[in-house]
């Protein structure tokens, strides 16, 4: 919980520890900027897949992340923010090895509700460690937080 916008500052030191202990970190920040604007939707998906995945599985999992076969050949750079930040978790649910830690960034701005429930469920799900940034409480009970700090001003933490 950061109602000062702090997190942004300590984030990239946060993050920068973690690194020194695991590479398997997955960001999602509010602007998805894993998303490579330049390809398709399914050539995003291609970049994360692994190379044995079959094309049928690849659409299996784009359809259950409710992209059409109209929707594959689509600019990310046409993409609504409840596109992106589906193609996202599409993308992060192809992750060759199991990631370590999931860092999310606002990950409810700008979702309409049918999004938001997604968001939730594949996050609920994720049996890692999250560091998330949020202002919205009910999201972080819905997915498990059950540890949580408040960053006041000056950077000083609270438990929440």
């Amino acid at each position: 919980m950061d109602p000062h916008g702090s997190y942004k500052w300590q984030k990239r030191a946060t993050v920068g520890e973690l690194l020194t202990t695991t590479n398997r970190i997955f960001e999602l920040d509010q602007d998805y900027q894993i998303i490579q604007n330049q390809l398709s939707v399914r050539q995003q998906v291609d970049l994360y897949k692994h190379p044995s995945m079959l094309s049928h599985e690849v659409g299996i999992l784009l359809t259950r992340f409710l992209f059409t076969p109209d929707d594959w050949d689509k600019p990310c750079a046409t993409l609504s923010g409840g596109e992106r930040m589906r193609l996202a978790l599409c993308c992060l649910s192809l992750q060759k090895e199991a990631i370590d830690i999931l860092i999310l960034d606002e990950p409810t701005n700008n979702l309409d509700l049918e999004n938001l429930i997604i968001l939730t469920e594949v996050i609920a799900d994720y049996k890692g460690t999250i560091l998330v940034c949020s202002h919205d409480s009910l999201f972080l009970q819905q997915i498990g937080i059950d540890k949580a700090l408040l960053i006041g001003e000056g950077g000083k933490l609270t438990p929440f």
